[in-house]
């Protein structure tokens, strides 16, 4: 029912299969309205994210 208050939703994945291919629902795009993310697996996105937060992180050698 509509409360007449702005609503947010998100997706949440845990414990995605790193096998998974994430990408944009058939019947969400077409020619004109083409999906704004490339498909990829969910390791491969959860990897790069890990890798863009921490990054700017030093290894220390043993």
């Amino acid at each position: 029912m509509p409360t007449g208050q702005e609503r947010y939703s998100l997706a949440f994945f845990f414990d995605p299969n790193e096998n998974c291919l994430v990408e944009c629902l058939k019947s969400c795009c077409s020619d004109s309205s083409p999906p704004r993310f490339p498909p990829i697996r969910s390791g491969a996105y959860l990897e790069n994210r890990l890798n863009l937060t921490y990054s700017s992180e030093v290894t220390l050698k043993p």
